[in-house]
């Protein structure tokens, strides 16, 4: 047995290159170069023994394509005397009728002025004054505690303005909150904005 130990060899130093010839009288055999794992055990340092390599087949299986499905949870504001919330969820529309939750998105709570004969007027919004919040993860939202009165929605999407939320089927859109009540909104779909 032939013990090789080389004092050029150290931690964090590259491998140097050594051919070493056992003799047993009757011939010269030439060794190897050693490995890292065989200098470290005659530095007197452990390495991990070789593990004998099984002889394993892979068989490649598909992964069925699961499509996830939403569980709404019920959102219940508590609501302070005199005052009304809303709720709903917003989703993105991806088309081919497909529709994801808008998570963790923020929206603001806008106004609605009439004129003098009672027309929506402005839809007006304040990012700084007006009250805001945002979808939880599965896009839902709510307001709650607000004073009776016709509101809209604008929402954000990271890297753009603000947005009007809209339903395809009216001009625009708006919420009558009245007292002690709550506006369920459902699953609500915003468009991507069309520049």
């Amino acid at each position: 047995m032939l013990l090789l130990s080389l004092s050029a060899c150290g931690f964090g130093r590259p491998d140097v290159p050594v051919t070493a010839t056992l003799s047993s009288g009757i011939g010269k055999t030439p060794l190897q170069t050693p490995t890292s794992a065989q200098a470290m055990l005659s530095a007197g340092e452990s390495s991990p023994l070789p593990t004998p390599t099984p002889d394993i087949t892979v068989q490649e299986k598909p992964t069925p394509h699961v499509t996830p499905t939403y569980q709404p949870l019920e959102i219940v504001p508590e609501l302070e005397e005199g005052k009304g919330a809303i709720r709903g969820r917003l989703t993105w529309d991806l088309g081919k009728e497909k529709l994801v939750p808008a998570t963790h998105n923020t929206i603001y709570l806008g106004k609605v002025l009439f004129d003098d004969k009672g027309e929506p007027w402005l839809f007006s919004f304040d990012v700084e004054n007006y009250p805001k919040t945002k979808t939880d993860g599965g896009g839902r939202f709510v307001f709650s505690n607000l004073e009776p009165d016709t509101y809209t929605l604008y929402y954000t999407m990271e890297g753009f303005s603000e947005f009007l939320l809209e339903k395809p089927d009216e001009d625009k859109f708006m919420i009558e909150v009245k007292t002690g009540e709550t506006v369920d909104m459902d699953d609500f779909v915003a468009l991507f904005p069309s520049f």
